[in-house]
C-alpha cells in the first residue's frame, strides 16, 4: 500500500470535482470535466461526469503513482470523438518518470483497432501487436489493460467491454523502453480528442488483483448527517444546526474554505449518509471514501477516513493533515458490518438515505 494505491486499488470517476488539477499530477493542453462527457446519465442522487482531453498532440494528463510497479491492471472507459486520419493516436501511456519516457503505449488506429507499442512518441515507438477487434468512434468502450514491464517476460493484455477473452494478448515480449523495470505513472490523451470515464487501477498487491470487469465508478451525493445522534460533533462554518452539518460539504466541486466543518479534538468525528444505490444488479468491487482537508493552524494534526454500516465502524489509516487544501482517500473493500464484500442491499438499508455512512475522525 503506497502512493495513490490504497489496499491495492485506485478509482477515479471524474465526478467529485471539475478542477482538472485535482485529478492529475500534471496537465498540458486542454482538458475539461463536466456532465456532458459522462459515460452514463447519473441516477437520482448521484453525480456523473466525464473528462475530455482535446487532441492535436497537446492534450495530456499525467498521474504519478507515488510507487514503482512492474505489473499492474488498469480499467477505463474511453470515447474517441474521431479516429486518427493516419498513423495512430495514443490513448494511454505507462510511464517511467525517472527516465521521462513511456514504457508502453496503447494507441488507436484509423480503423478503430487498438495497438500496443513499446516506447512513446518522443522516444520512438516499436509496434508490439494490433487487435483484430475494433472500437467505435464517438461512443464509449471499456478497456482493461494488464502490463508487465520486462525485456524478456513482458506482458500486454487488453480486454474489451468486460469480455474475458482478450482482444490482444502478448506475453514473453520486450515491454521495457528504459533501463528501469517499472511504470510509475499513467498518461492519458493524444492526437485525437478523447473522452474518459470510470477509471480504476490495481497494483496487484491487495486482495483485488485480477480483472474487475466492466465497472462503473458511481459517486453518490451526501444527503444527510448520521442516523446516530452524536456522530456529527464538529464545529461548522457557516454555522449549521444539528442534523444539517452535511450542508457544508455536499457541494461539487469542493469550495474549500467557503464552507467546511472542523475540529481539533481527538476522537471527534463527522459521519454522513448518501443517496441509495438504485440499481438492483451488479456487484460492488470496493467503496473509495474521499475527503478534502486542510489544517488551519501550526499544530501537526492527523485524521482518518471512516466507513459505517449497520452501526459498525471501520477506520482507515492515519493521514497527516496538510497545510493547504488536498484530496485524500481510503478504500473500504468490505462492509464493516460483515467483514465481507459490500452488497447493494446492505449499503442501502431501509432508506430513504443509505444505511452506509462515511466520514472523518480526528486522530491527533
Amino acid at each position: 500500500m503506497s502512493g495513490i494505491f490504497k489496499s491495492g486499488v485506485f478509482s477515479q470517476g471524474f465526478d467529485k470535482t471539475t478542477v482538472i488539477n485535482q485529478v492529475f499530477t500534471s496537465i498540458t493542453g486542454s482538458a475539461t470535466i463536466n456532465s456532458s462527457f459522462a459515460r452514463f446519465v447519473a441516477p437520482t442522487g448521484f453525480i456523473s461526469q466525464g473528462m475530455q482531453i482535446t487532441g492535436g498532440g497537446q492534450g495530456q494528463g499525467q498521474l504519478a503513482f507515488g510507487t514503482q510497479l512492474t505489473t499492474m491492471i488498469l480499467g477505463i472507459a474511453l470515447k474517441p470523438v474521431t479516429f486518427p486520419a493516419s498513423g495512430n493516436s495514443f490513448l494511454l501511456e505507462f510511464m517511467d518518470t525517472v527516465a521521462g519516457v513511456g514504457q508502453v503505449t496503447i494507441a488507436l488506429l484509423p480503423g478503430g483497432q487498438i495497438q500496443a507499442l513499446r516506447g512513446d512518441v518522443l522516444s520512438g515507438l516499436t509496434s508490439l501487436g494490433i487487435s483484430t477487434a475494433t472500437i467505435p468512434v464517438n461512443a464509449y468502450s471499456q478497456l482493461q489493460v494488464q502490463v508487465t514491464i520486462s525485456t524478456t517476460v513482458g506482458v500486454v493484455e487488453i480486454l474489451l467491454n468486460g469480455n474475458p477473452s482478450p482482444i490482444l494478448s502478448l506475453t514473453g515480449i520486450n515491454t521495457q523502453k528504459t533501463a528501469n523495470t517499472f511504470t510509475d505513472a499513467v498518461k492519458l490523451g493524444g492526437a485525437v480528442t478523447t473522452q474518459y470515464d470510470d477509471w480504476w487501477m490495481l497494483d496487484k498487491t491487495g486482495s483485488l488483483n485480477t480483472y474487475l470487469g466492466d465497472k462503473v465508478v458511481r459517486t453518490p451525493l451526501i444527503t444527510a448527517d448520521s442516523a446516530t445522534v452524536g456522530l456529527n460533533n464538529w464545529s461548522t462554518s457557516p454555522s449549521q444546526s444539528t442534523g444539517n452539518h452535511y450542508l457544508n460539504i455536499n457541494e461539487n466541486p469542493p469550495n474549500d474554505g467557503t464552507s467546511f466543518n472542523f475540529s481539533a479534538t481527538p476522537g471527534t468525528r463527522e459521519s454522513y449518509r448518501t443517496s441509495q444505490i438504485v440499481q438492483s444488479v451488479g456487484a460492488i468491487s470496493f467503496i473509495n471514501v474521499f475527503g478534502r482537508i486542510q489544517k488551519d493552524d501550526g499544530t501537526a494534526r492527523t485524521i482518518a477516513l471512516m466507513a459505517r454500516n449497520s452501526n459498525t465502524d471501520a477506520t482507515g489509516d492515519t493521514i497527516s493533515d496538510p497545510s493547504s487544501w488536498a484530496t485524500v482517500n481510503t478504500p473500504f473493500l468490505n462492509s464493516p458490518a460483515t467483514s465481507a464484500p459490500w452488497t447493494i442491499a446492505g449499503y442501502n438499508g431501509a432508506g430513504p438515505q443509505s444505511d452506509a455512512e462515511f466520514g472523518i475522525t480526528v486522530v491527533s
